[in-house]
């Protein structure tokens, strides 16, 4: 996220992800400089596309929450728990292949 604040600078103070879309069509988010490798190591060149979702608060305004609520996956469910649909953030687990077609 530091890199792409130098290059973009008028997302400097905004709260943005950085996401990208895998084999299976879902789109990851990329937290860290590991999935970022994942992410480019998985995807196909010479073209990698990432997705930058830029909100529209501040960094400095209340980081409390709301936008999770608007968060709603359908059709999306949970592979343990079976719970339908998933609310908020959802992760892909890197490592394993669990969920995979």
């Amino acid at each position: 996220q530091e890199k792409l604040c130098v290059v973009f600078p008028q997302i400097k103070e905004k709260i943005f992800t950085v996401s990208w879309t895998d084999e299976d069509g879902d789109m990851v988010t990329i937290a860290t400089d590991e999935e970022l490798i994942i992410a480019l190591t998985e995807m196909t060149g010479p073209l990698y596309k990432l997705v930058a979702n830029v909100k529209q608060q501040k960094k400095s305004e209340n980081k409390k929450d709301s936008n999770q609520e608007s968060q709603i996956h359908p059709g999306v469910s949970c592979n343990a728990c079976d719970k339908q649909p998933i609310e908020g953030n959802r992760y892909k687990c890197v490592v394993c292949r669990a969920g995979k077609k």
